[in-house]
């Protein structure tokens, strides 16, 4: 008969062997790591070879946790390389972005092509071929090596495996872009008009005095109507503005993501042309002669005489023009001033 000691001990035992295989379980990677042949998407026959020690991977924003490596060799003497890493969130998303940066410095490999819309960078290292992306909490590393074909065809013979592979993996593989996306823009402007616009033009609404003017009288003439069809043609020309700047987005990305394929340049390039044509359309529809008069200058010097709160919103908006148009092309300039002075370095 067991003492109450020796039923409490088994029973530690028991859930710490339950928690201990509960957290192998979790840690075991998707079963396309481990049964991934490159035979049935790569031609030749492969032979797979005693696989490296793993090892993890540092950033900025956490560690990724070694996964596993696996190596191929096909007859012609191709090495084929899997290697994956285990990474939190942000670390995760570190390296999406470090390898996006890395793209856009040194540009991608000449030859290579992504398959994947543009979430995997091919880079080159030496005489081989290296294609990352990150998906979800994994980092997958594709590493080909021909010494017979070159370097464009080498890359190519990854594209398939990749893309075999990231069907197998939970989740979608990260994409990476300089700017944010549309939705996030769109939604940042929205809220900042609503809450430094908008809710001041709502209190305005609310407070403003409403009188009946008496329309009996023959001295009045209402003007409802025509004030009304002037204001909503000059939404309609702000909307034109706002439409016509939003559409450098798409037109942007095609320009600096030319590596996502055909298909994606053509799509970015028409949503543009799209965006730019609702502009023009809205512009030319909202026109009016009331809205294009001229205003004298003395009226506008009139108009705009300065005080402290029409200075301060001066320089608040002065302040915004700078951090929202200047930065971003800032940091492009010095990205390029970066890829230029590292190929001169490499060129001599």
């Amino acid at each position: 008969m067991l003492g109450p000691k020796w039923i409490v001990l088994a029973a530690g035992v028991a859930l710490a062997a339950a928690t201990m295989g509960g957290a192998a379980a979790q840690a075991a990677p998707p079963d396309i790591l481990t049964t991934f042949s490159p035979g049935p998407t790569m031609p030749g026959t492969w032979r797979e070879g005693p696989a490296s020690e793993p090892y993890a991977v540092n950033t900025g924003a956490g560690t990724c946790a070694p996964g596993g490596s696996r190596t191929w060799t096909r007859q012609d003497g191709t090495d084929f390389t899997l290697n994956w890493w285990t990474c939190p969130g942000d670390a995760a998303r570190a390296l999406a972005d470090e390898a996006f940066a890395t793209r856009l410095r040194v540009g991608n490999a000449p030859g290579a092509v992504s398959y994947l819309g543009g979430a995997d960078a091919v880079f080159r290292v030496r005489e081989a071929a290296i294609r990352s992306w990150v998906q979800e909490s994994y980092s997958i590393q594709l590493r080909t090596e021909c010494p017979t074909l070159t370097f464009a065809d080498c890359a190519a013979l990854s594209g398939a495996p990749a893309r075999q592979i990231a069907a197998g993996l939970p989740g979608k593989p990260q994409v990476t872009g300089l700017l944010p996306p549309f939705s996030a823009i769109v939604s940042a402007l929205v809220t900042f008009w609503l809450l430094t616009v908008g809710a001041t033009m709502l209190v305005r609404w609310a407070i403003r005095p409403r009188f009946d003017a008496g329309l009996t009288d023959p001295r009045l003439l209402p003007v409802d109507r025509t004030a009304r069809a002037l204001r909503w043609r000059h939404r309609g020309r702000r909307a034109a503005y706002v439409i016509g700047l939003a559409s450098i987005l798409p037109l942007l990305g095609a320009v600096l993501n030319r590596q996502d394929g055909v298909v994606v340049f053509a799509a970015r390039l028409g949503v543009f042309l799209l965006m730019a044509g609702v502009a023009v359309a809205l512009f030319v529809v909202c026109r009016h002669p009331m809205l294009g008069a001229t205003i004298p200058l003395w009226r506008r010097i009139r108009a705009a005489r300065p005080s402290p709160r029409r200075l301060l919103g001066s320089a608040v908006l002065l302040v915004l023009a700078v951090i929202l148009s200047v930065a971003p092309l800032a940091a492009i300039v010095v990205l390029m001033i970066s890829a230029w002075s590292s190929r001169a370095a490499v060129a001599g």
